[in-house]
Parts: C-alpha cells; structure tokens; sequence
C-alpha cells in the first residue's frame, strides 16, 4: 500500500460527496461527509491488511544472471545466477538470514539436504543480493561446463561442503530463505543453460 494510496482514495470519496452535496442538498452533504470517513476506513483496513501480509511474508524476490567477467586468475568468463532478497518492511532489519537448498530435481553425484548456500543480513526496505548458481563458458578446443554449480561465495566450493552440481540441461531447485528471527519462505527455481547462457526461472 503505496503513501499516496490514502490521499487518493480521500480525493475519489471527497468529490463524490461533494457532487452528491451539491444535487441533495442536506441529505446529500451529510452523504457527503459519510463518503469522506469511509474513505479513511476503507484505507484503514487496506493498510492493516498488507501489513499483515508483508509481517507473514516480509521477502520479495528477483533473480539477475551476471554478465560473464574475468578476473586476473580467470581464463574462461562465468555466468552467476543473484537470487534478489528484498525487504518489503521499513522499520524491519533483519539479520543473521539464511538461503538453503532444500530439494533438487536433478543432481550430479550423491547430495544431503537441506545444504546453506550463504548467510546475509537485510536492511530495512533494501535489497540483498545473493549468489547461488554458477555456469562457465569456454572456446574451442575447450567445452562448456556440462552442469551447473550450485554454492554460495566460491570459498564455499572448497571449505564450507556445500557444492553441488545440476544438470545443465535443467533442473529445478526448492530454496529456502530464513529471516534469521522465526520465519521462512520457500520459492523454486528452474536453472538450466539456453543458448550457452545460464538461465534461471523463479517458480519453475
């Protein structure tokens, strides 16, 4: 419920009383003047009612595929897959979150779950981004990675044990986040690589 939502619920009921004022007289200002309180309780119960859903679920989510960079140690470009965490509360902090894998439709090789892909924090109304998938792109004589790494920060490939591989031809993940307090949400993913792009799909 957006801050301008009030004034121009306010503005719609105030000319309706004010047009139904000036055709019915008394009758029609006191009308009027009903029109002007139900506004304000009609955005009373609106606002209660997406807070309350925002409280339940105070997560929105979005993913970006980074563009293919190289680093000074690099010799082939990456594709990254960043699930977007965004807080929807203002006055809300929320520290100590956690994004687990929780299923995979199609795993390379033996895998436990639930596995932690990483721990953030996310500050009031912000965004948080979070790296969990990871695709590489090579030139010939050299072939493309035949499956997708699912981690958090690449340290977590080699000391954390939570990296794991999918079938590039597709999978589909069921995640996690936990806000560090006494909530969760769950979301699936679709990750594959189209067009030897990495490509990911919420609620595949």
């Amino acid at each position: 419920m957006g801050r301008l939502t009030q004034p121009i619920v306010s503005i719609i009921f105030a000319v309706i009383g004010a047009l139904i004022g000036a055709t019915g007289g008394i009758e029609g200002a006191a009308i009027g003047g009903f029109t002007g309180a139900a506004s304000s309780f009609i955005f009373t119960v609106l606002q209660i009612a997406a807070d309350a859903s925002r409280k339940r679920e105070p997560f929105s989510f979005s993913v970006e595929i980074t563009s293919p960079s190289l680093t000074h140690h690099q010799i082939f470009p990456s594709y990254s897959a960043n699930l977007i965490v965004k807080n929807r509360l203002r006055g809300r902090h929320f520290g100590g979150c956690r994004l687990h894998v929780l299923e995979v439709s199609a795993v390379r090789g033996r895998a436990q779950f639930p596995r932690l892909i990483d721990q953030f924090d996310v500050a009031a109304f912000a965004e948080r981004r979070v790296a969990f998938a990871y695709w590489t792109r090579r030139d010939p004589p050299y072939n493309d990675d035949d499956s997708i790494g699912i981690a958090g920060p690449p340290a977590g490939a080699f000391y954390n044990g939570n990296f794991l591989r999918v079938a590039a031809t597709g999978s589909t993940l069921r995640l996690r986040v936990y806000d560090g307090v006494s909530h969760f949400q769950e979301l699936y993913c679709h990750v594959s690589v189209e067009e030897r792009r990495l490509s990911v799909n919420l609620n595949g």
